[in-house]
Order: C-alpha cells, then sequence, then structure tokens
C-alpha cells in the first residue's frame, strides 16, 4: 500500500499548521472586519457614489460570503488538527513506520514460527518413542525442545508486536485520511477566488466587469459541504476497521464477499464519506449495488436460495432480504435523503402521526421512489415463499415413499396415499399451521412490519408510503393473506380469525379482543382484514 509514517515528520506538519493557521485566524478576521466596516460605511451613507454603491454589490455578493466561507473551513482544519493530534499519539511512540516492511516482516516470522513448531513436533513425536528415559539422547532432546519452545514463544511475541503496529498504522490512516479534504477545498477555491478578483475591470462609474474570467470558483465554494470528522477511538470502530482490512484483503486477493461482508463495506464506506477509497472498492460497491437493483439477478438469486441446504426458515428470511435490497438499491436516494432527515430528528418517528415534519418527510419519500407496482413484488415474493414450501413437501413425501418402499405392510402398495401426502389441506394441517405461525410471529422472517433493513438503515423497508395513503402494516398484512392462502390452502375466513386471534395475543388485552369479535370483526386491527383479503384475492386471481 506504500503507507510510511515518520513520528518527526508529523509533528513538524502539526507545528506547521498551527502555526499558519495563527496566521490565517488573523488574516482572515481583519479581513471580515475590514468589510463589516465598509459595509456599515456604505449604509450609513458616510461614503457614497456610483462607484461606492458598486463595490458594495460585489462585496456582499461575492467577497464577504467568500470570507465567511473561508473562516468556516479554517476552523474546520483547526477542529481536524485536534482530532490529528489524538491520532498522532497511538503511533508516534513507534517513531517511523512502514507498513509495507512490517506486513513483509509479519509473513517472515510467520514462515519461521511454522518451520519451528514442525522442529517441535519431531522432537515430541521422537520423545514418545524413547523407552529409556535416562539415556542421553533423551535429556539432549528434550534441552532443544525446551529451547524451540523458547524460540516459538520469542517469535509469537513478535509477531504479536508487529500485529500491533500493522493494526495502529492502518487505524492511523483511516481516521486522518478523513481530515482537511472539504477545508482544503474552500482554501484552493479561494486562492483561485482571489487570483480572479484581482482581474476585475472598474470603470469611472463604478461598474465592474468580469468578462473572460472563471467566476465558477463562487458557486463551487459555496457549494462545498463543511464536516467536521473527529477521531473515533471506540471499540465498535476499531472493529469495523477490522473488518474492513480482512475485507481489502479479500478483494486484492480476488475473492468473492458474502452478503455480510458486503454490508460490512458498504457500512464503512458510508460512515466515512470523506475518505478516498482504492478503485477495487469503490468498483465493487457499484457493481454490487447494481446486480441487487437487477430483476433478473434478483431471480438468480431466491433460485439459489431455494436450491441451498439451508433450513426453510433461513431460506425465507434470505428470500425477503433479496427482496428488501432489490428495492433498496432501486429507491437508493430516495432511502438515503429518508434516512438523513429521519435519524436528525429528536423524537419518536410515527409516520402515521400528525407531526407537519414527519409527514412532510414521509410524502417526500412517497414522491421519490419508483412507481413500480409494490404489490406485484410482494406477491412475487410470497409466490418464492411458497416454493419453499413445495419444496420441503416433496422432501418429505419422498422420504415417506422412500420409507414405505422399504418397509411395506402388507397389501400397502409403496405409494402415498393422497388423502394423507404430506403438504396436503387435512393431512399435515396442524404442522402446517404452526410453520406459518412461526414465520408471520413478531420478529420472524415475515413480520414486514417490525423488519430492520440494516444496522446503518434500522427501518423497516416494508412499512413505509410505497403508494398514496398506505399504511404501515399494509404490506405485512397483504403477505399474511397471500402466503396464508397458498401455504394453508384453508377458507378466507379462517385465515382472517387466525390473524385475529395473534392479534389479540400480541396486545395482551382480552376485553379489547372481544369488544371487536362482538362487533363483528375479526379482532385484529381497524382495516387489517380488508388488507388480508386483498393478499388472498391476490393469491386467488394468481392461481386461477
Amino acid at each position: 500500500m506504500g503507507v510510511k509514517y515518520s513520528a518527526q515528520e508529523s509533528q513538524e506538519l502539526i507545528q506547521a499548521m498551527t502555526n499558519n493557521l495563527q496566521v490565517a485566524n488573523e488574516v482572515t478576521d481583519r479581513l471580515s472586519s475590514g468589510c463589516d466596516h465598509l459595509i456599515s460605511s456604505l449604509d450609513s451613507g458616510e461614503l457614497t457614489g456610483a462607484a461606492y454603491t458598486a463595490g458594495k454589490g460585489l462585496f456582499i455578493e461575492i467577497i464577504i460570503p467568500s470570507i465567511k466561507k473561508l473562516q468556516a473551513a479554517i476552523d474546520d482544519i483547526q477542529l481536524e488538527l485536534t482530532s490529528y493530534k489524538h491520532a498522532d499519539a497511538q503511533v508516534s511512540g513507534y517513531g517511523d513506520l512502514d507498513l509495507d516492511q512490517l506486513k513483509e516482516l509479519k509473513k517472515l516470522r510467520e514462515e519461521q514460527l511454522a518451520i519451528v513448531e514442525a522442529q517441535i513436533q519431531v522432537r515430541e513425536n521422537w520423545l514418545n518413542q524413547i523407552t529409556d528415559l535416562f539415556s542421553l539422547n533423551w535429556g539432549k532432546a528434550f534441552s532443544e525442545k525446551t529451547i524451540l519452545y523458547n524460540t516459538k514463544f520469542q517469535i509469537e511475541s513478535g509477531i504479536q508486536d508487529l500485529d500491533n503496529k500493522i493494526e495502529k498504522l492502518e487505524f492511523f490512516v483511516s481516521q486522518v485520511s478523513q481530515y482537511f479534504n472539504d477545508s482544503l477545498e474552500v482554501l484552493g477555491l479561494a486562492i483561485k477566488g482571489a487570483t480572479q478578483l484581482s482581474k476585475i475591470i472598474v470603470d469611472s462609474d463604478g461598474n465592474y466587469y468580469a468578462d473572460g474570467l472563471d467566476m465558477s470558483w463562487v458557486q463551487k465554494m459555496k457549494d462545498v459541504k463543511i464536516e467536521s470528522a473527529k477521531y473515533d477511538s471506540s471499540k465498535k470502530a476499531k472493529d469495523l476497521h477490522k473488518e474492513y482490512q480482512k475485507i481489502l484483503d479479500k478483494l486484492e486477493n480476488g475473492k468473492e464477499l458474502s452478503d455480510k461482508e458486503f454490508q460490512i463495506l458498504e457500512s464503512y464506506v458510508h460512515h466515512h464519506p470523506q475518505i478516498q477509497f482504492p478503485q477495487l472498492v469503490t468498483e465493487k460497491l457499484k457493481s454490487e449495488a447494481t446486480n441487487r437493483a437487477n430483476p433478473e439477478k434478483l431471480k438468480e438469486k431466491v433460485e439459489t436460495i431455494k436450491k441451498s441446504n439451508k433450513t426453510s426458515m433461513e431460506k425465507v428470511d434470505l428470500i425477503v432480504k433479496a427482496y428488501e435490497d432489490y428495492l433498496f438499491y432501486n429507491n437508493r436516494e430516495a432511502f438515503e435523503e429518508y434516512w438523513r432527515i429521519r435519524s436528525a430528528y429528536n423524537g419518536k418517528w410515527d409516520p402515521y402521526s400528525d407531526n407537519p415534519f414527519i409527514r412532510e418527510t414521509e410524502s417526500i419519500f412517497l414522491e421519490s421512489v419508483n412507481r413500480e407496482n409494490i404489490r406485484k413484488i410482494v406477491a412475487r415474493m410470497g409466490d418464492n415463499v411458497l416454493d419453499v414450501k413445495k419444496i420441503e413437501d416433496k422432501k418429505k413425501y419422498d422420504l415417506i415413499q422412500r420409507g414405505r418402499s422399504t418397509w411395506k405392510s402388507p397389501g400397502d402398495n409403496g405409494l402415498v396415499d393422497n388423502a394423507i401426502a404430506v403438504g396436503s389441506q387435512w393431512g399435515a394441517l396442524p404442522a402446517d399451521n404452526l410453520n406459518f405461525m412461526e414465520l408471520v410471529n413478531t420478529g420472524q422472517p415475515l413480520d414486514l412490519k417490525t423488519r430492520v433493513y440494516r444496522e446503518d438503515y434500522p427501518f423497516s423497508i416494508w412499512s413505509r408510503q410505497w403508494e398514496e395513503g398506505m399504511e404501515s402494516d399494509y404490506l405485512g398484512n397483504y403477505l399474511f393473506g397471500y402466503v396464508g392462502k397458498g401455504y394453508l390452502e384453508s377458507s378466507d375466513t379462517y385465515l382472517k380469525v387466525g390473524a385475529g386471534m395473534a392479534q389479540g395475543w400480541s396486545d395482551k388485552n382480552p376485553l379489547k379482543y372481544l369488544e371487536n369479535i362482538i362487533n363483528g370483526n375479526y379482532g385484529d386491527n381497524p382495516g387489517d382484514a380488508k388488507t388480508i383479503q386483498d393478499g388472498i384475492n391476490d393469491y386467488k386471481e394468481s392461481n386461477k
């Protein structure tokens, strides 16, 4: 990676930046004070005339905003220099460090350790075969083994020391690479601006002309978002960095990442927006995001999940996750903006509250998402969940048939009777009911309302307003009806009564449940039965 660190040069950098910041603060303070005095004099009428009037416009529109932005950049550098000092203190005690040399030395020590461990094993095997414990050879071998163990300990200690240096140097680099980027961009634009401003022509009437000058720096400076990065020495930050380094090693060695590793990589990049990451990292993120938003890739992934050796519960969970990824990456900007606004809100977030800020945020999301039919997507997901059940039912069917073919009773033809076929409405109804309830219970794969998408996006993909007026639990209830109809092959009423009983159990409020039943409902929340029926109807329509 070519990373080299010098404690002396780092201290010189800190001292130089400290001195430069002091000078910069003095200059900008004088500039700001002078501009304020000039504008005050113009406003009071102390200075009058066309030239002064034109100059006032130049200062108000360009010069003063630029100085303010420059002051913000200098303040940002000051804060991040403090963070740099904290990060530097973790590695400065080592003097000079070269990451490539450290890794090469670690590799050499590991090879030496392997040789020593092999020699120890040879000595131990030989000692186990000796019968004369008092022979001279035994004493010599035992002495050699002791020396080898001491050598092994020293090498292991050296490897641990190298690991500490590598870990601290890599963490130092990950932290400081976030610092100064935005503020230095502002400084660069300010220097360019000063050069361009010196070329502005002012005529005798006080008019100023910027013809032929590149004034794009003005808007660019306004657009730069200054964010102060702080030194984060928390265990969580260090653990995340360790995971990132492991993932980076895999990418450099051409290995594929698991879904979990990709999520960690994306989370790391998301938490370090100011770092310029290696090209192979940015390309991996881009290609993977494109794949996850591709409907054909979604189909391939779901088919792979269905054919895997995982349990039914694991398969269903992974299928739902694949569809969540599909929706997220097809609407990434909408979700990221939604979470940026929502995460800054202090208080409980109820998507359907009367709070105008919350309602506006949810409305913005509604206007931003793709207009793909969300119910069709959920129905396709439901079909894949039902495919998992069919696969499991087929396995049970084949297992029973093999058993009956091997141990046939008199008169048994070795075939499974359709009346008790595994997966039929009556023969397996108790087991199917149990399995279905396990899928839809709170916190389980098909409980869409409470599913948290990811640690860095801790909300449900499904309980958003995908359509005008859609309630947060609509898609969960819709899927309950769709999958339940295919899973249990029961009556519509049976499903809605079951959902009402589950709701009553969840509420732990018998009086509310009984009152709901007495009023001619199913014991569920208002509108739940209708939503469940929507899912049932769509299942019937697609399976005519």
